[in-house]
């Protein structure tokens, strides 16, 4: 904050980053890939408009909408990644996965049973800590797990198009 507080005021730091973050978040709303940037400058110049932003005129305006626009792959990715870390306590950040065939074990002899061995790679909300999770599921649980994400997945779609729509 020290870096802009001279320049702004300290006081103007937060509420100027929160501001470019909520117009960012707004051109994202208003763009996809075929989306053209007058579409997005529409969204933008309606949003600092409702906001009553002053000292915000029409060349600051295109100025964000064609930042907004250019940059739009990767400030979705940021602003992803900046809800999951302030949403959960930890994230997937990798997975792998092996399939076993367990001969034996301590309580039987013969079990002669597939296995799916699970591992997931989980970072914690401070971004340092990477977690190593391992699941071990029977042939039974792997196909209800693989199920539950498969409904997992349509309902991802459907929100999706729905909110595009």
């Amino acid at each position: 904050m020290s870096k802009y507080g001279a320049t702004l005021g300290v006081g103007n730091v937060v509420p100027l980053r929160d501001f470019l973050i909520h117009v960012a978040q707004v051109g994202l709303r208003k763009s996809s890939a075929t989306t053209t940037l007058d579409y997005v400058k529409e969204g933008i110049t309606n949003f600092v408009t409702e906001m009553e932003v002053a000292g915000i005129d029409a060349k600051m305006v295109d100025i964000l909408s064609i930042c907004v626009f250019s940059r739009r792959e990767e400030l979705r990715k940021v602003l992803t990644d900046l809800v999951f870390q302030s949403s959960v306590d930890r994230h997937l950040v990798d997975y792998n996965y092996n399939i076993e065939l367990c001969l034996s074990s301590d309580t039987m002899m013969k079990v002669n049973e597939p296995m799916l061995v699970l591992e997931l790679f989980l970072r914690g909300c401070d971004g340092k800590e990477l977690e190593r999770v391992i699941i071990e599921m029977n042939k039974v649980e792997a196909k209800a797990f693989v199920g539950k994400l498969r409904e997992i997945e349509k309902e991802i779609i459907s929100n999706s198009n729905q909110t595009s729509a």
